[in-house]
């Protein structure tokens, strides 16, 4: 595994580079890892992410929001998915791609769910439909 050539930064220079909201998105590099970058949002949401290219389309993975995560953490988390990277994996393209299995392995019955609730349709699409469709949709876990 390569490492970034840029200095690592300490969580004190995290906080000064993070302590007032920016105009737009920000990307930091954070060294240490390459691609490891903080996310700072205008709404004030610091998390981590690593960038990286994977089939030359440049992909972004998550790792997490500041205030659950630690920079030590997500550092360990970024070279452990970097490495899965420079393997030849997508970790970003696994994470979508199990989402979208989740959605489509729901079946939803029109005789237990409504009419409206899908496809969704016009203006009888109120609240109640919407709770009952995404409850359909991401069903509670056992």
């Amino acid at each position: 595994m390569g490492s970034s050539r840029i200095k690592p930064l300490t969580v004190k220079e995290l906080y000064k580079l993070t302590s007032a909201p920016p105009r737009s998105i920000k990307h930091y590099g954070l060294g240490g890892v390459p691609g490891f970058v903080p996310v700072h949002t205008p709404a004030d949401y610091v998390g981590f992410a690593l960038v990286y290219r994977h089939e030359g389309k440049r992909k972004k993975l998550t790792l997490g929001g500041a205030k659950k995560l630690t920079l030590a953490d997500a550092r360990k988390m970024a070279a452990k998915y970097r490495s899965d990277i420079e393997a030849g994996l997508d970790p970003h393209g696994e994470k979508v791609a199990s989402r979208m299995e989740k959605i489509h392995r729901v079946r939803l019955d029109p005789l237990r769910y409504g009419k409206s609730t899908w496809p969704y349709s016009g203006a009888s699409f109120g609240r109640a439909a919407k709770r009952t469709a995404s409850s359909a949709l991401y069903p509670a876990e056992d």
